[in-house]
C-alpha cells in the first residue's frame, strides 16, 4: 500500500509539472500530451486501488456514513 501512495505522489508531481511545462511551450508537443495521458491513466488506476482497499477495510459505521443517501433504505 506504500508503495501504491509513493507512485501517487510520484505521478501527480509528474502530472504537474508537465501541466507547467505545456503552459510555457503549448500543448502542441506530441510526447508531452501522450506521457500526460499515460500519468492521468496511471493515477487513476492507481488512485482506485486505494479507495477500494480503503471501502474494504473501513469500520462498519464510517461504511454506514458512506452509504447514506445512495437510496437503498427507502425502497421498502
Amino acid at each position: 500500500m506504500n508503495d501504491l501512495l509513493n507512485d501517487i505522489k510520484v505521478l501527480e508531481k509528474l502530472e504537474y509539472n508537465l501541466k507547467c511545462h505545456q503552459s510555457l511551450y503549448g500543448k502542441d508537443n506530441y510526447y508531452i500530451a501522450m506521457s500526460m495521458k499515460t500519468i492521468k491513466k496511471s493515477l487513476s488506476e492507481k488512485t482506485k486501488i486505494v479507495e477500494d482497499f480503503e471501502k474494504e477495510n473501513m469500520s462498519y459505521e464510517n461504511y454506514a456514513k458512506h452509504m447514506e443517501g445512495v437510496g437503498l433504505d427507502d425502497v421498502a
